[in-house]
């Protein structure tokens, strides 16, 4: 029960001590209350100083994500511009590159072409040259044979036979090696 008696004392003392302020005068009470009033004012326009220069600063940085959200888009539409471009010149090099192919394929015919022209030809100085010796040899065996008849027959008259022979052997031998080829070249092409 003591203690009981003693907790209802220091009850009783706690609220006459809350009742005339714990023993601090008014004036000190009053004193403190303004300086705590003074220092939250202070507080508080040192963070109204700090929400004013980051509103500036998100206001700063809004603009430069605006700015460089409008070169993004002109850096896009360069983009698509350029790769326009580009399919464009790719296209043309495709079609370049397609003629070209032709043209390698034209310059590889026109090569055969030379080549076997070229192989006719030979092969015409060839039969030229077969020719003339032919020629040449005929030529010999008719003077063999024009000597033989006179000596055979002792008349400077030449005889029918050698007549029908002269006919039969003269040949006209082209004036140039190339009109002989041409020649060649156009009976080869008649046959």
């Amino acid at each position: 029960m003591q203690i009981k008696t003693i907790a209802m004392m220091v009850v009783a003392g706690c609220s006459i001590g809350m009742l005339t302020g714990c023993g601090i005068p008014e004036e000190e009470h009053n004193a403190m209350i303004a300086q705590m009033a003074s220092e939250r004012q202070t507080s508080e326009d040192e963070l109204n100083g700090k929400i004013a220069d980051l509103e500036s600063v998100v206001k700063s940085q809004k603009a430069s994500i605006r700015t460089k959200t409008l070169e993004l888009d002109d850096a896009a539409e360069q983009i698509t511009a350029l790769k326009k471009t580009s399919a464009a010149a790719n296209k043309a090099l495709a079609t370049e590159k397609t003629k070209v192919s032709g043209l390698e394929r034209d310059l590889a015919t026109s090569k055969s072409s030379t080549l076997a022209a070229r192989d006719q030809a030979q092969e015409a100085e060839s039969q030229l040259a077969t020719l003339e010796v032919e020629h040449e040899a005929l030529k010999v065996r008719f003077e063999q044979f024009e000597r033989n008849m006179r000596a055979l027959g002792g008349s400077s008259a030449p005889s029918p036979v050698a007549d029908i022979m002269a006919e039969e052997v003269v040949v006209e031998t082209p004036k140039t090696d190339a009109e002989a080829a041409l020649d060649i070249l156009n009976q080869m092409g008649n046959q």
